[in-house]
């Protein structure tokens, strides 16, 4: 049974995959912005504008993500101790 136990995963290794998801969400949402960003000279004012605040909302989103992940990652040390 000892052996069994042996295999699950502790929180401390679940808060460090969830803390590099939140780092990851971070990282790939920058990169996708980044060219969504460089068609906005391609598109007509209206289009751009649109675009521009989709932008603003996906930031948004991938912020409060961010910060949800590192909390989850938080409370799951705070139970590995």
């Amino acid at each position: 049974m000892e052996h069994f136990l042996d295999d699950w995963l502790q929180p401390q290794d679940v808060a460090d995959q969830v803390e590099a998801l939140a780092q990851g969400v971070l990282a790939t949402n920058s990169d996708g912005l980044e060219q969504l960003r460089e068609t906005l000279p391609d598109l007509s004012p209206e289009e751009a504008a649109v675009l521009a605040k989709r932008i603003r909302v996906m930031q948004k989103q991938d912020t409060a993500m961010h910060a949800e992940l590192l909390g989850l990652a938080e409370r799951l040390r705070g139970l590995g101790s």
